[in-house]
């Protein structure tokens, strides 16, 4: 497992399929093949914040899900085939999470966490499957917190962090992946100076991950070092031509800077690139702010509202839509 991750550490993406098709045959009943796939994929798209994998992903969660199934059903599992299962469902779950099937990434995430639960049950020194249950209380935490419509969740998030950091200082399988985990909990927390140490760490290993980069980049810039993370990004784009979202980052930075007409090219860049639809209305809105700067309303209308009816669900396009409806009212 070690050595699957560090070929997806360091975007050796080819080798890293070869291996997973290799294990495929020789491992047929055991989940590892599949799941290596998924979190290929994943990692794929992630670095871009897409899904033009999705079909390949999905294809690989239905050979995975089938064998899961039995490990969650079978008592006399393996603690490492149920440390498997805790996680691919937690995999997937993270994966409809960012589709924003809430109901089904938490359906998933309740058996990643029933699973490990059992691995440490069956072998209590087994500290890897933790990671798992630092992130389900963690992340769980989180978007329960945001949504009224589901019961009171206790909030978990310190406990989830210190059993994510507890598999950095002693897991033996899952210490880097418990790594990069906390580089997004750091993200969710807008803790740059630790993010920024942990993303600085783990680049000197591998220099060509992509989706720590563009972390370190997002740390610089909630440090207010828009300088250096617009060198960042310049150097993802160098490096990484393909890329698309270096665009959209480099577009809050010449925002934050001041610099409308660079911020708007970039976002217009982005915008060709077909993002995700999500990923649209983010843009969209700060097109919107950059025009009400200029003190142009209609312009801003426009972008707003085009945010808005490519994805409703980011909530900020709506606000400034009536509020300009409401300034309008006032006018005459």
């Amino acid at each position: 497992v070690k050595r699957d991750q560090k070929l997806i550490f360091n975007r050796q993406y080819k080798e890293a399929t070869e291996l997973f098709e290799e294990l495929q045959k020789k491992y047929p009943h055991s989940p590892m093949a599949s799941f290596g796939m998924m979190m290929l994929y994943n990692s794929i798209m992630f670095e871009d914040y897409d899904f033009s994998l999705q079909d390949k992903f999905q294809t690989e969660s239905i050979k995975n899900q089938k064998i899961v199934s039995k490990i969650h059903q079978d008592k006399n599992a393996s603690a490492w085939d149920l440390f498997l299962c805790g996680g691919s469902s937690g995999l997937r779950g993270f994966y409809y999470m960012r589709k924003d099937e809430i109901f089904t990434a938490l359906k998933e995430a309740k058996i990643a966490e029933e699973c490990l639960d059992r691995a440490i049950k069956k072998d209590p020194s087994f500290t890897d499957a933790k990671l798992g249950i630092g992130m389900y209380d963690y992340w769980r935490s989180v978007f329960t917190n945001k949504i009224k419509l589901l019961p009171f969740f206790k909030d978990k998030r310190k406990e989830g962090i210190q059993k994510i950091l507890e598999v950095v200082k002693k897991g033996k399988v899952t210490q880097e992946l418990s790594q990069i985990a906390l580089v997004f909990v750091y993200m969710q927390e807008r803790n740059a100076d630790r993010g920024l140490k942990l993303t600085q760490t783990f680049l000197k290993k591998y220099p060509k991950n992509l989706i720590v980069k563009t972390h370190q980049g997002r740390f610089m810039m909630l440090k207010r070092k828009y300088l250096e993370a617009l060198a960042e990004f310049n150097q993802v784009q160098k490096l990484y031509p393909k890329n698309k979202v270096s665009m959209y980052y480099k577009g809050n930075i010449y925002q934050s800077l001041g610099k409308n007409k660079e911020a708007t090219n970039q976002y217009l860049q982005y915008l060709k690139a077909e993002p995700s639809p999500a990923w649209q209305a983010y843009t969209r809105y700060r097109l919107g702010l950059i025009e009400l700067r200029q003190k142009k309303q209609l312009e801003a209308w426009g972008h707003f509202k085009k945010g808005h009816n490519v994805y409703p669900k980011y909530k900020p396009n709506l606000k400034m839509i009536l509020k300009l409806r409401k300034q309008q009212s006032k006018t005459g």
